[in-house]
């Protein structure tokens, strides 16, 4: 970690870097500077000297308590504008999203719809709808679901899938609605989630369950 002065020694900025040993490649972590654009190119001009000639990774580090990493874009526009300017490109972009268990707004109704799994392991649960019949036994749709964690009370929906034969018949809201009952009861305060923010599908279904669009996730790389 280093951490960037002013003229009267006073702390203006700091970073946090590491070397990758699977890949040789450097990571910078994160990355603080009060959103002074001078001093976030002083800070990643240091990080690429002290880095060498590598593949660069920026803000590999999580931005947020279910761990998702990146620079939130629409709270860190000057950091966003020097890591441009220093010659990084967005890597991997994520949609972040939330949903406050503690003031809930409507869900869709509906019965449970999916078998559940308490996984210890991964400390949440698995969320399984199969079909019925005998050409529907398969699974048709999933979830992974996390505990709250018990600092902030935010449980994470890792993953939510329907497959492509059974969409579009109301299973995807009725999964989605069953993992907030599942948060809640849980004892969580909120309800995080990830996606892609070209995949429109997603985001309709989030948005019809009321999540709040909190911001963009963007993860950086710099080639040599």
């Amino acid at each position: 970690m280093f951490t960037l002065t002013g003229t009267g020694g006073e702390p203006v900025g700091v970073v946090c870097l590491s070397v990758r040993r699977s890949d040789g490649a450097g990571l910078v972590h994160w990355l603080h500077a009060g959103e002074d654009f001078d001093a976030v190119a002083a800070l990643l001009a240091f990080a690429r000297a002290h880095l060498g000639r590598r593949m660069l990774h920026a803000f590999t580090a999580p931005a947020t308590t279910s761990g998702v990493p990146g620079l939130p874009m629409r709270h860190r526009t000057a950091t966003a504008r020097a890591l441009t300017a220093a010659g990084f490109t967005p890597a991997i972009t994520q949609q972040y999203l939330l949903h406050d268990l503690d003031n809930p707004k409507p869900v869709i109704p509906g019965d449970p719809i999916a078998d559940v799994t308490l996984l210890e392991d991964f400390r949440g649960w698995r969320l399984a709808v199969s079909g019925s019949g005998p050409h529907t036994s398969r699974l048709v749709a999933s979830a992974v679901l996390s505990r709250p964690d018990s600092g902030s009370g935010t449980a994470v929906l890792w993953h939510l899938a329907v497959h492509p034969l059974h969409r579009r018949q109301g299973i995807g809201h009725r999964l989605l609605a069953q993992c907030l009952s599942i948060a809640a009861a849980g004892g969580g305060r909120y309800l995080a989630t990830f996606t892609d923010p070209d995949d429109e599908a997603a985001m309709r279904l989030l948005t019809a369950q009321t999540f709040d669009n909190i911001d963009t996730l963007t993860v950086y790389h710099r080639r040599p």
